[in-house]
């Protein structure tokens, strides 16, 4: 059984996140509806695809109210450079080390050095809606399943 699930409080990990330094998940999260996406890294391409979608559906993502914090091996530069390239605006954390796999329950590729993909639904107190964790680099939830989701969520529900 995964170590985290749905209705669980979330980690509030402390983060190393390009333009901001070190600082702490909460801080980024703010209180709303949050996807804390864990990726590869800049060398993989279904990552980097995959933020060409999320960057394609900015209006929809922020209509929703939704957060994005995203997390990878990956050094500051590379980091970077996966900002530049796809112009996104959500904090991006860099150098998280493997023990972050053992935390959150995720898969790691030890002998590479990164962490597989992985996706966290959080409501604005920090409590997991959804999880989504991928052994390898092929598959990716569609970004609008996850704004579609937290949008439904966070709607008053009818007494």
């Amino acid at each position: 059984m995964p170590k985290l699930q749905n209705g669980d409080l979330f980690p509030d990990l402390d983060l190393t996140v390009l333009g901001r330094g070190a600082t702490k998940l909460s801080a980024l999260a703010g209180g709303s509806w949050t996807l804390v996406q864990v990726y590869r890294g800049e060398w993989c391409p279904t990552c980097q695809a995959y933020f060409d979608r999320v960057a394609r559906a900015r209006s929809e993502i922020a209509e929703a109210g939704l957060r994005i914090v995203a997390i990878s091996a990956d050094p500051e530069e590379k980091a970077r450079a996966t900002r530049d390239q796809h112009g996104l605006w959500f904090p991006i954390a860099y150098g998280a080390g493997l023990s972050l796999a053992a935390e959150l329950d995720i898969y790691a590729d030890r002998e590479r050095h990164h962490l597989q993909p992985a996706f966290f639904l959080l409501d604005p107190e920090r409590r997991i809606r959804h999880v989504s964790v991928q052994s390898g680099g092929m598959a990716r939830p569609p970004i609008e399943e996850f704004v579609a989701l937290a949008s439904a969520l966070a709607r008053p529900r009818a007494a």
